[in-house]
């Protein structure tokens, strides 16, 4: 009787580009979960202009779909280098960790990221990931989703909810894998 073996490892991962730590760990032979707390940029222009640091988690499922052809060409598959697709799901608070601590002037305003709105994200994505015997780790992925954000100000009476529109996801990341690398 075959076994089912998982070709994912598990692995702690410290993210440098995004400052905020990841665990992906196997739930099926090419399946994983990736689950990371991490930091969003949020940047705003115009009449009130700065950034703010906000938390973010994600949680993702990723298939990785060409873990045999890297091995018949030599390549390596250690650390769960490949290629996927999956679901990715994010949250990001509107409470800010770093930054200008800005309000958004919404008549008025350039956003990019979050810039002080809670948000929530769930979509489809494309990436590969690449893990090297130092340790050193990077990913690059993109994909497309739909996004709600909620803001609210209580002093000005200004709501803004805009649930489930269309939205692009890129992600990239760089860090290192904690613990044990064979």
């Amino acid at each position: 009787m075959a076994q089912n073996q998982k070709n994912i490892e598990d692995q702690f991962l410290l993210n440098v580009a995004w400052p905020g730590v990841s665990y992906e760990f196997g739930v099926a032979t090419n399946t994983s979960v990736r689950l990371d707390a991490a930091t969003s940029l949020g940047v705003i222009s115009f009449d009130n202009s700065g950034f703010d640091l906000y938390p973010r988690f994600d949680a993702q499922l990723r298939r990785y779909y060409n873990f045999d052809r890297r091995a018949k060409k030599g390549k390596p598959i250690k650390g769960n280098s490949g290629n996927f697709y999956g679901i990715n799901m994010y949250y990001t608070s509107d409470i800010s960790l770093l930054g200008n601590n800005f309000e958004p002037d919404l008549a008025n305003i350039i956003v990019f990221g979050p810039a002080s709105f809670e948000t929530f994200y769930i979509g489809l994505t494309y990436g590969l990931q690449r893990t090297y015997t130092s340790g050193f780790n990077w990913g690059l992925q993109f994909g497309i989703g739909a996004i709600s954000v909620d803001y609210t100000d209580t002093g000005s009476a200004v709501t803004v909810t805009d649930q489930f529109s269309v939205y692009p996801n890129l992600r990239v990341t760089i860090g290192w894998v904690l613990g044990k690398k064979d």
